[in-house]
Parts: structure tokens; sequence; C-alpha cells
């Protein structure tokens, strides 16, 4: 098996993790994990496919929207791409809003039901 078929494979069973971290957030709703879970899925299964179809792409969110265009003009598959962008949109709005640097320079976060 070469390199991109594993890497390929890791990214959809990334992508099934998160799908069944979205499901166990739908009843009731924990909106943070749907859209950060669900987003991340997008991400991955884009990666995974690209990977699998020979489509070149970096680890960065617009190279992943640049990606799920081309799947849809080449596989023919769903274009994702303007969602990939605006769930990364949010999320960057998200993190500058209740994101909070500690001294050890990771993120942590304020009180999310605000």
């Amino acid at each position: 098996m070469n390199s991109d078929t594993e890497a390929a494979e890791e990214h959809l069973e990334l992508a099934r993790t998160q799908l069944e971290r979205v499901q166990a957030a739908w009843e009731p709703p924990d909106w943070l994990d749907l859209s950060v879970y669900g987003f991340y899925c997008l991400e991955n299964a884009v990666m995974a496919a690209a990977l699998h179809t020979g489509i070149s792409l970096q680890k960065s969110h617009p190279s992943k929207a640049t990606a799920a265009s081309q799947l849809a003009a080449s596989a023919g598959l769903p274009d994702v791409s303007n969602l990939l962008r605006q769930l990364n949109e949010h999320q960057n709005e998200w993190i500058e809003t209740y994101a909070i640097p500690s001294i050890s320079g990771r993120l942590s976060f304020r009180d999310r039901s605000c």
C-alpha cells in the first residue's frame, strides 16, 4: 500500500470517528460538538477523497476547499468548497471571541454557554 492510500484511509477513519461524535451530539444538541466535529469530519472526508483520487493538497483550510472544488469537477462529488470556507470563517470568529491565551501559549476557552 502506498503512502497516499494509507493517508487516505487514516483521514477516512478520522472522518468516521468525527461523524460518530456529531451523531452523539445530536440529541440533545451540543452545538459546539456539532459544529466542530461536523467541520472536521467534512475536512477529513475531503482529504481522504483527494488523496484517493490523486489530487495534491496541503494541510490548510484553503487547500482543502480547493480540493473539494476539484473533486466536484473531476469526480462528480457535491461541491462543499464554499461550505468549508464558511465553516472555517465561523470557527476563526468563534476562536477570536472565546479563546483566551494562557501563560503556556495554549488556548483555553471561556464558558461555551455564552
